[in-house]
């Protein structure tokens, strides 16, 4: 009988000693673990859960059973409790496993964001008579995935904007590219006509000195003339040779600016106002739209770049400008250059109707153009080509009135004068 008492007396123990190791380790695992009857009443749940729902600011004592015996309804919420006892009722209904992210609201305003797995709690019998869930709290982790996928997509964006930057370099190669051909072409055509020319002139300038000798009536001012006349074709040569140089040194600096390549050693010291009225010398205007470019207060500054990109980004602004002044047909073009602070800046300004918001925040990116036939490409180049002299060019506008390039060069130093001049020495 003593035996049989004592094995009893173990077997208690024993098993006390199971429920607690198997409470112990409920207790410790990193979730809440609880249980429901049927009814949605609260049978057990372990100490994680008790502490959590006190980080809940619910008010329970996370040493007591203050949830045993009580509803979601007691604890939550109506729309909280609501959305609980639905997920409840479709795991018992179903008998299957239910895996859901759940978002809670506290008191104080925080969101909670709980990955709640709930399972059907059957008896020893197999009959049903709950459920049994455990709730994890993944909120740091999904702030984590979120700052991981806004990383992502920054990231991406930037990819985005390296390989568009790509992209636009070789565009703007390609294009001064065609120019280039474009511009060649007639120059052949013209040194090939000018040759033909050449042969004709000569033989006619020769039978006119013959003629004129046999009647010997020549005056000194058509001898003057025809001397004048016979070296026209070898003028005209000399500029075609100097036209076909100007695009190849062109190419070149357009081909170190689209490569990144194009450094200091390439910039010479530039005066801005010289090369201004040089292009304002040189430009093709039609008629009277000379007079339409009005030249306000002009501080003259030096910058370190190099002329002919400055002057193709001159051409390309009076350009659109002209052009929006004939569209618009009317419109004036102001001109002005100022000395702030640690940058220079020239202001190029018409008053043909300026451009609408949508496209001025693309004017620079490329592929933007809203002229008819326009590749978008040319003010992209413009921005390149400040960028590389350390400078910027940008724009505003008012639609309707008037759009403004400001253009933004660093001041040069001494110092800087002696290095560019010392890398040519």
């Amino acid at each position: 009988m003593d035996e049989i008492l004592k094995h009893q007396q173990e077997t208690i123990e024993q098993q006390r000693a199971e429920i607690f190791l198997l409470k112990r380790i409920l207790d410790d695992i990193p979730g809440s673990v609880y249980w429901k009857n049927k009814h949605g009443i609260y049978l057990g749940r372990n100490l994680y859960s008790a502490k959590q729902m006190e980080v809940a600011k619910l008010e329970i004592d996370p040493l007591q059973d203050d949830v045993i015996g009580k509803t979601d309804y007691d604890l939550f919420s109506a729309d909280i409790a609501d959305e609980l006892r639905k997920n409840d009722l479709e795991v018992m209904s179903t008998g299957k496993e239910m895996v859901k992210e759940e978002v809670f609201t506290l008191p104080n305003g925080e969101t909670l964001i709980l990955l709640s797995t709930k399972k059907p709690l059957r008896n020893q019998a197999g009959e049903l008579i709950g459920v049994v869930g455990n709730t994890v709290d993944i909120t740091q982790l999904k702030r984590a995935e979120e700052r991981e996928r806004e990383a992502f997509l920054q990231a991406a964006e930037e990819r985005s904007k390296a390989d568009a930057e790509v992209v636009l370099r070789q565009a703007v190669m390609v294009f001064a590219g065609s120019i280039a051909h474009d511009l060649r072409v007639p120059l052949t055509s013209i040194m090939l006509t000018t040759d033909l020319v050449n042969n004709k002139l000569i033989k006619l300038i020769n039978y006119c000195q013959e003629q004129f000798a046999l009647y010997h009536n020549i005056s000194n001012n058509i001898e003057i003339d025809l001397e004048h006349i016979q070296h026209f074709p070898s003028k005209i040569k000399k500029i075609i040779v100097e036209m076909n140089e100007f695009i190849s040194v062109t190419l070149k600096s357009i081909g170190k600016l689209v490569t990144n390549s194009l450094n200091k050693e390439d910039f010479v010291l530039c005066e801005a106002e010289a090369i201004l009225m040089n292009v304002l010398a040189q430009y093709p205007f039609h008629q009277d739209e000379r007079k339409l470019i009005q030249i306000g207060e002009i501080n003259n500054f030096s910058f370190l770049g190099c002329p002919i990109l400055f002057c193709r980004i001159l051409f390309n602004i009076f350009n659109n400008a002209l052009q929006q002044i004939t569209a618009n047909k009317g419109g004036e073009i102001y001109i002005s250059m100022e000395n702030i602070d640690e940058y220079n800046v020239l202001k190029i300004k018409d008053t043909a109707g300026g451009v609408p918001p949508e496209i001025i925040e693309h004017l620079f990116d490329g592929y933007h153009s809203n002229k008819k036939g326009g590749t978008g490409v040319g003010l992209a180049f413009c921005k390149l080509t400040m960028q590389s002299f350390g400078g910027d060019i940008s724009c505003h506008s008012v639609f309707g009135e008037y759009i403004e390039f400001v253009l933004t060069f660093p001041t040069v130093s001494a110092n800087e004068v002696e290095q560019i001049d010392s890398l040519r020495a």
